[in-house]
């Protein structure tokens, strides 16, 4: 069972802010309510018994690798990629009795229909994932960071599940794989600029591997060490 965020509330540690001064009250209105207009914004969903933030690709392959990946706790198998509230847990998972207490967050979206096709059930789900690095709004976030996170990457999973079977389909987009950046103006059509990162990325790329090939990218040697063939359960 896959639930959405319906409302979040923001509850003090101080009972009052008397010891802040003028400047800082004002500081700490402003980040109160950027974050309360973050949360206040659909699209956050979580589950306490369901990985969201895998594909059913990656947890199969690590059901494979590591015999306890299931036994492990939601927050420690989760990939940090798409767990939306990873920095909020920080303090609760230095605490093991409080684990319990830790649900990844996902931010995109969930939709579960079933159906009946020839006389068998079936069960559609489509999960899309936003990831947590270089996310941002159109203009102000373009390309990709020496990391190889490209801005406002998503990934798209549509899963059916049919006659105690399980298929996957994955896709994925995101900012061109470049360093470049297109910062708005009067114009319509701000013009995009690309730097130059050839001395910042070439010590990433194995220099074994055709250049055309990595295009002197991280992004993707992540994206193809990372592929396999399709999971089909």
């Amino acid at each position: 069972m896959v639930y959405e965020v319906a409302g979040t509330e923001l509850v003090s540690f101080s009972k009052t802010n008397i010891h802040l001064s003028e400047s800082q009250e004002k500081d700490n209105e402003s980040y109160v309510g950027m974050m309360e207009y973050v949360l206040s914004k659909p699209g956050f969903y979580f589950s306490y018994t369901f990985d969201i933030t895998h594909t059913l690709q990656r947890r199969h392959r690590f059901f494979g690798i590591k015999s306890q990946f299931c036994s492990m706790p939601l927050h420690e198998r989760a990939d940090e990629r798409f767990m939306w509230n990873t920095h909020l847990m920080q303090d609760l998972v230095v605490l093991p009795e409080l684990h319990r207490f830790i649900v990844p967050i996902i931010h995109g979206f969930v939709c579960t229909k079933k159906g009946v096709i020839n006389g068998n059930c079936i069960k559609f789900c489509l999960i899309s994932r936003r990831s947590t690095q270089r996310a941002g709004v159109r203009y102000y976030r373009r390309g990709i960071d020496n990391a190889g996170s490209v801005a406002n990457y998503v990934e798209t999973e549509q899963i059916v599940f049919y006659g105690g079977n399980s298929m996957s389909f994955v896709q994925t987009r995101g900012s061109i794989p470049l360093h470049w950046s297109q910062r708005p103006c009067l114009k319509y059509k701000p013009p995009a600029v690309i730097s130059d990162c050839s001395n910042q990325l070439q010590h990433r790329v194995p220099q074994q591997c055709p250049p055309c090939i990595w295009a002197r990218c991280p992004h993707w040697s992540r994206r193809c060490r990372s592929r396999r063939p399709a999971c089909h359960t």
